[in-house]
C-alpha cells in the first residue's frame, strides 16, 4: 500500500540496504511481467525466484538460498483432496509462467489425470478463483499459502510436491556485486537465530524456523 517491498523476501533486502546505502525503487508487476522485464534489464534484481537449469540461462543467481520452499494444493474451506488421483477432471488454478506450473503439467501426465491447468496471472487471483467456484484447486507455496489462505476461505490439502530453492535473481551476467553481497548476508544471518533472518520470518511466520546446522 506504501508503494515499498515487503513480504519476508522485500524485508530481507530492505534490511541489506540500510546496511549498504543501496536505495531500493520497487516497480510493480505481475509474475510473468516481472520476468520479462528482469530478462530485459529493466529491473535490476526479482525476488522469490525459484532456481532451474532454464532460469539459469537467463538470470543471474547468488549461492545461498533465501528461502526454502515447496508447493501444496489448495481448496476452498469444506473440500479436501487426500490424493493427487482425486484431482481427475478437476480445474486446477496455477500461476502463469511460475515453476509450479510445468511441474503441476507433467505431474498430471504421469499420473494420466486429465484435469485442465488454468494459468492465473498471480496466487491471490489463484485464490480469489477457489472462493468463486471458477476453481476446484490451485497451486501455491506454502509461504504465500500459510499467509493467505485464511483470508481466501481457503485451506490447504495433504498434497504436497515439489521442492524449491528461493533466491533474488539478476539480469544474465549482471549485479555480480550485489548478489555476492546478499549471499554474505544470508549466511551470516541463516547461522544466527538473533538474526534480522529469523526476526523477519518471525514477523511474517509463526512460529519462527530454527537456525540451519
Amino acid at each position: 500500500a506504501d508503494g515499498k517491498i515487503s513480504g519476508i523476501l522485500g524485508d530481507l533486502l530492505q534490511e541489506m540496504a540500510q546496511r549498504e546505502g543501496w536505495t531500493l525503487r520497487a516497480s510493480p508487476c505481475e509474475w510473468e511481467a516481472c520476468l520479462s522485464a528482469l530478462q530485459a534489464r529493466r529491473i535490476d534484481l526479482l525476488p522469490d525466484v525459484a532456481h532451474s537449469l532454464a532460469r539459469e540461462a537467463l538470470f543471474s543467481f547468488h549461492q545461498v538460498p533465501a528461502l526454502n520452499s515447496w508447493s501444496e494444493i489448495y481448496a476452498p474451506e469444506g473440500q479436501h483432496f487426500e490424493s493427487v488421483l482425486e484431482l481427475e477432471r478437476k480445474r486446477i488454478g496455477v500461476m502463469r509462467d511460475s515453476v509450479q506450473e510445468g511441474y503441476l503439467r507433467h505431474l498430471l501426465e504421469d499420473f494420466d489425470i486429465h484435469a485442465t491447468v488454468v494459468p492465473t496471472d498471480s496466487l491471490d487471483a489463484a485464490f480469489a478463483g477457489l472462493e468463486s467456484g471458477d476453481l476446484d484447486a490451485a497451486v501455491a507455496n506454502n509461504f504465500f499459502g500459510a499467509l493467505r489462505a485464511d483470508a481466501h476461505a481457503v485451506a490447504s490439502t495433504p498434497i504436497m510436491f515439489q521442492p524449491v530453492r528461493i533466491f533474488y535473481a539478476a539480469p544474465k551476467g549482471q549485479e555480480a556485486d550485489v548478489l555476492t553481497t546478499i549471499d554474505a548476508y544470508l549466511a551470516a544471518w541463516r547461522d544466527d537465530a538473533a538474526s534480522p533472518y529469523f526476526l523477519v520470518r518471525e514477523k511474517w511466520m509463526a512460529p519462527a524456523p530454527a537456525p540451519l546446522l
